[in-house]
This record gives C-alpha cells, sequence and structure tokens, in this order.
C-alpha cells in the first residue's frame, strides 16, 4: 500500500506558542504548567493585562499585579520561552462612566498612559507587546482612525526605549462579530483604508477566521509580520481538533511560501492532558514543521491535494 508523505517547514524563530485557557498566577499551578510547556517544546506563551484590572480607579495602578507578572515573566524566561504581552486596551475600565470629558475624546491619553506605564514596568522582561483594538473600532473607520494612532504613538514610546522591542496591534476575532461576512468583507463594508495604511510592527490577527487569500485582498503587496492568534478548540467535536489545527498550519504555511513574514502561531491547546492535537502540536514545535504521513487511500481531497504539493 502506498504511503503519503510530506513535510512543511515554518521559518527559523518562529514562535510555537500557547494562549493559556487559565490564570497563570497561582504559584502552586505556574511551576508545573511551565515545566509541561517546555516538555512539549512551546516556545512562547502569550500573557494577558486587562486594563480594567491593572488601572481600577484612573491614574491608580496595581503595582502588586505588576509586580506578579514580573515574577511570572521571570520564571517564563527561566524556562527559555517567550512572553508576548497582550495590553488589553480595548474595553476601559469602569471609572468611565465618571470621566465624560475622557469619554468624549475616546480615552486616547488615558490609553497611552496606562500602556506607557505597563511598558515602563516591563519592558525587560518582553520583547513583544501586543495593542489590543477595542470591538467599537470595527464598525467605526473614525473610532479605527484614532485607535491606531494612538498605538503607533505607543509603539513610538516603545522603540525609544530599545530597537530591539516590538509593538503590535491586535484585530479583534471576526468570529466575534455577529454581522459576520468574512475578514475580508468586514473591511470592505466599512471601508477600512486605515488598515491598509497601519504603522506597526505586526499584526496579531485571529487565525481561525482569515485564509491567506483574504488577508493579501486587504493588504495588497504591503508585507507586515503577522503574529497569529488561534482561538481555543473547545468548541470542534474531539475528532476534528487535529484536523482543524492541520488545516490551520498549512494556511499558514501558505502565506509563509507567499513570501510573507511570520512571527508565530499561538493556540489554545491545553498541554496537560494526552490527545492527538496536542500531539501534533508538540511535534511542530519540536520540528519547526508539521508532517502527514498515511496509508489511507481515502483522504479527503483536500488532503490529498496537500500531499501532492
Amino acid at each position: 500500500m502506498k504511503v503519503y508523505t510530506a513535510s512543511y517547514n515554518f521559518p527559523q524563530g518562529f514562535l510555537w506558542g500557547i494562549r493559556p485557557g487559565k490564570n497563570l498566577f497561582s504559584d502552586s499551578e505556574i511551576y508545573a504548567y511551565l515545566f509541561e510547556l517546555k516538555k512539549n517544546n512551546i516556545q512562547a506563551v502569550s500573557i494577558q493585562i486587562p486594563w480594567a484590572d491593572f488601572e481600577p480607579l484612573k491614574n491608580n495602578y496595581d503595582e502588586k499585579r505588576i509586580d506578579d507578572i514580573r515574577l511570572l515573566l521571570t520564571r517564563i524566561h527561566n524556562q527559555n520561552i517567550e512572553p508576548v504581552i497582550i495590553l488589553d486596551i480595548g474595553d476601559v475600565p469602569q471609572w468611565q462612566n465618571l470621566e465624560k470629558q475622557s469619554k468624549k475624546n475616546n480615552f486616547i491619553e488615558d490609553r497611552y498612559n496606562f500602556s506607557v506605564h505597563l511598558i515602563n514596568s516591563l519592558v525587560t522582561y518582553a520583547n513583544f507587546f501586543v495593542l489590543s483594538l477595542s470591538y467599537k473600532s470595527i464598525t467605526s473607520s473614525r473610532q479605527m482612525q484614532i485607535e491606531l494612532q494612538t498605538h503607533k504613538e505607543i509603539r513610538d514610546y516603545l522603540h525609544s526605549l530599545s530597537e530591539n522591542k516590538f509593538a503590535g496591534t491586535a484585530i479583534p476575532s471576526i468570529a466575534s462579530i455577529k454581522r459576520g461576512g468574512g475578514f475580508r468583507n468586514l473591511f470592505e463594508r466599512i471601508q477600512m483604508t486605515e488598515i491598509k495604511s497601519i504603522q506597526t510592527d505586526f499584526l496579531a490577527i485571529h487565525a481561525d477566521t482569515s485564509s491567506f487569500g483574504e488577508i493579501q485582498s486587504v493588504f495588497g503587496e504591503k508585507r507586515i509580520p503577522l503574529l497569529f492568534f488561534s482561538k481555543d478548540l473547545k468548541g470542534i467535536a474531539p475528532n476534528d481538533k487535529a484536523e482543524k489545527i492541520m488545516d490551520k498550519l498549512y494556511d499558514i504555511w501558505q502565506i509563509y511560501q507567499k513570501g510573507w513574514p511570520l512571527i508565530g502561531l499561538f493556540s489554545e491547546i491545553e498541554m496537560n492532558v494526552s490527545s492527538e492535537e496536542k500531539t501534533l502540536y508538540a511535534n511542530s514545535c519540536k520540528n519547526n514543521a508539521f508532517e502527514i504521513s498515511t496509508e489511507n487511500q481515502n483522504l479527503p481531497d483536500k488532503w490529498v491535494r496537500f500531499l501532492k504539493d
């Protein structure tokens, strides 16, 4: 029986990362969790920092939480894992209701001040900072323009501290937009010309809802390094999860083959349980490639196509 085999290699330095599905600040769990990541060849982990949690009162930052982040980042570095900081500045804290004037100005100064404070506190612990956009920006071209300008100013500040640090913009998951229509149609619908001229070190895009063709249609020939974030797999049937991961790895590999620079892929696969998708992802991390090898003569058409590439 014929054995079909194929190997798809990723660029050197590609970050095979994890988006933790749980809080990482518990002392009783962090070491075990990081051990599992290291054992499974995971090279990066994303750390979410919600603005509301770290600035509960206006201009009053929770320094204890920031200290906890520093300790966490130190532990991550000790395992030779790359931390990626996600500054969740899309949703403003509760004190917004008392700040009518700031609300009129879209909290531009507040977003900037919070981000700069966290960057100053964590810049020696991380190389990648991801700035989130609000969901309001997805439906308002003006709001998108305002927030992207703020992101540029934050990025410029980070670069003034170090040329070896990178700040990117995270596009909200299209799957969470009820009106839907796909990645390309979303931008066409609201005429998002700002996103085409975005000044950022990279874009973080939810790979679950975007393909290379859709990304290329938005950005044309402009090459922006793409840091892909993949949603969790909880809503997918167990027997389909590995195939879903394989499909996405192939999509991202195609982007690389077309000459687009890549930074990494972050998934929410659980590393402390035994599963086919975990084994597939861990092996891909180890080899910096994903492989197909099968004797199945009744492969779906897409897999036959993959193997013939």
